[in-house]
């Protein structure tokens, strides 16, 4: 769509200024991939798309050497099986066909033996596998070019000789012919293509076998031709057809049929617009050949001429997918547009175009872009401040992916907001204030409910604790009660301790005297047995005197024996009172250890008596004597 205004504030600016720079534009990682053969090589035959995806192909000829091809072949694109089916009643090379209601229309076929056209319309039944003549056709001509329009009729346009502009409708439920309005000028060997409510004719020869760009299109509704657009170069003896982007791929064909000049070059064509776009390059040059759109994107053709054979080759290419979409479907003065752009299926490269921002037919902005197609990518559209409000359109062209093709792209709508006033901006600032304020308020209300419940769980905790610690205080006190009450009974010990120990001196001092006494005894007695040693007899006075003493010292030791047995039971007292104690057993240890002494000394005193006894009984035994 060409524009005749640009408004003033219209200013060109580069995508690749708003974010970081592409790489430059490489060659396309994708291209045509080879998916076999046909059953048999050939060109002019039959090939329409069935609508379960499967393509269907007939008759045909063959080069070096010519022959006719009657064959009748489905090929499944998704196994990429061929079945052989019922071979048609005619052979030769075919004019045209096309797919409608069950059946395929194959119109005038010529005997490549004698040359003569068969203008019987051959009728398959695709589901019994059948052949039938149906009506002849009146445009008893060459290279006449058939498609669908509705779901009734089939348009038949222009032929060869004399290349003419005659057309035709074929009535497939009455199987009739009815002529209808004429090509605005002659044609033959174009393409014809349906794209909803019209019908293109592209190309083609003219009545002076000049190849053209011209593009005629029929509307179905009102049954008239008018010019559609141009080809951006002459071409004839393509093939063509609809893809489900939109766009009309069209497949080799020659630009000079006096020299019949084949092509390897390969089209899109966007009836939108008008615009061309370029493919990578076929495998080789090719006319009359069959080109369909499957179900999974991919493009293919197959069979077809080369000027010196006929090919069986079949060739697909699965073109790129360009998808963009608006972040936001409004914006305000002074912001920014952004947009999402992500390609498939050309990893690699780059993808370029230009994008106008368009109102009543006016561009008032335009960005060119071009970016990697590995990775999706935000693109920005700056708008003015001073652009005026109101609704706007996207629109995208020259989009192309590596250099290739014109890439449709649907327009986006865009909304441009005026920019608030002061005012407006001061107002809204204070609610978005009051908003964040109540918002902040909000939040200290949740907080302070949660400290509170916090504070209650820690006060809870803290009441176990005080509990705890109160049972812990009281089992402390009783503990320290039943201390004091050890350490009173243990004072009344230590008192009684020292009475006793008191008591065991007196005794011990007493036993001391004793011991004096004992001593000064038996130096008496070792002076008195001395004497007796001297004097060999003793005197009854003597021995009595020496009993008496003896007596006395027993007496004596009877009464030690007493006064240690009333020592012994104060200590046994003393350690009964200080058992439960460590104090108490320390001390004990002592007056045992007191004790152990006393003992060895009245042991010794013991010993001491009985020596006395012995040397008196000694003494008596030699008085005997």
């Amino acid at each position: 769509m060409f524009r005749r205004a640009v408004a003033v504030l219209a200013v060109l600016m580069i995508g690749t200024g708003l974010l970081a720079f592409a790489p430059e534009a490489e060659a396309a990682s994708w291209d045509w991939v080879h998916e076999g053969d046909m059953p048999s090589e050939r060109t002019l035959f039959a090939g329409v798309r069935l609508p379960d995806g499967r393509l269907f192909i007939s008759m045909g000829m063959v080069d070096n050497p010519v022959a006719s091809l009657n064959e009748t072949w489905i090929y499944d694109p998704d196994d990429g099986s061929w079945s052989q089916m019922s071979d048609s009643p005619l052979d030769g090379r075919v004019n045209s066909c096309a797919y409608l209601n069950g059946s395929v229309y194959v119109f005038t076929v010529i005997d490549i033996d004698t040359g003569q056209l068969d203008n019987r319309t051959l009728i398959y039944d695709v589901e019994n596998d059948t052949w039938e003549f149906g009506e002849r056709s009146p445009l008893y001509k060459l290279y006449t070019c058939a498609a669908a329009i509705d779901e009734r009729y089939v348009l038949l346009a222009g032929g060869y000789p004399d290349v003419i502009a005659d057309c035709y409708l074929y009535d497939t439920v009455n199987d009739t012919f009815e002529k209808t309005a004429p090509l605005p000028e002659g044609r033959a060997t174009g393409a014809l293509v349906r794209d909803g409510g019209t019908v293109y004719y592209l190309g083609g020869l003219d009545p002076n076998i000049n190849a053209v760009t011209d593009i005629f299109g029929f509307d179905v509704a009102n049954r008239s031709w008018s010019a559609a657009g141009d080809l951006s170069k002459p071409n004839c003896a393509m093939s063509a057809v609809l893809g489900g982007d939109g766009l009309v791929y069209i497949i080799g064909g020659m630009d000079d049929p006096i020299h019949f000049n084949p092509l390897s070059k390969a089209w899109t064509w966007n009836p939108a617009n008008n615009r061309s776009g370029t493919l990578p390059d076929l495998p080789g040059t090719v006319v009359y050949s069959s080109a369909f759109y499957l179900d999974d994107g991919r493009v293919l053709y197959m069979g077809g001429y080369n000027a010196s054979e006929t090919h069986a080759g079949m060739y697909s290419l699965k073109r790129a997918t360009v998808n963009v979409h608006l972040a936001s479907s409004s914006v305000g003065q002074g912001d920014s547009a952004w947009m999402n752009l992500s390609i498939a299926g050309a990893p690699g490269t780059t993808v370029n175009g230009t994008v106008d921002l368009v109102r009543n037919d006016t561009i008032w902005g335009s960005l060119r872009f071009s970016y990697p197609t590995d990775r999706p990518v935000m693109m920005s559209f700056p708008i003015p401040l001073s652009l005026p409000a109101g609704d706007y359109l996207l629109e995208f062209r020259d989009v192309d992916v590596a250099g290739f093709g014109d890439y449709p792209l649907e327009s986006l709508p865009l909304t441009v907001i005026s920019a608030p006033s002061a005012e407006e901006l001061s107002d809204q600032l204070r609610q978005e204030l009051l908003a964040e304020l109540e918002q902040v308020r909000s939040n200290l209300s949740l907080e302070i409910l949660a400290l509170q419940t916090r504070l209650g769980e820690m006060n809870a905790d803290l009441q176990q604790q005080m509990t705890a610690l109160q049972a812990l205080l009281d089992e402390t006190r009783s503990g320290l009660d039943e201390v004091s009450d050890n350490v009173s009974t243990l004072q009344a010990s230590l008192d009684l301790l020292e009475t006793q120990v008191g008591s065991v001196q007196a005794q011990l001092e007493l036993m001391k005297v004793m011991a004096e006494m004992t001593n000064a005894t038996l130096a008496l007695l070792h002076e008195r047995l001395t004497q007796l040693e001297a004097d060999a007899g003793y005197g009854n006075e003597s021995l009595a005197e020496l009993g008496s003493q003896l007596t006395a010292m027993m007496g004596s030791m009877v009464a030690l024996q007493g006064q240690l047995d009333e020592a012994q039971a104060s200590i046994e007292e003393v350690n009964a009172s200080l058992s439960a104690s460590a104090e108490g057993s320390e001390l004990r240890d002592q007056m045992d250890g007191k004790m152990d002494a006393v003992l060895g000394y009245v042991i010794l005193m013991a010993v001491l008596a009985s020596l006395v006894i012995s040397v008196v009984v000694l003494v008596i035994m030699l008085r005997k004597r």
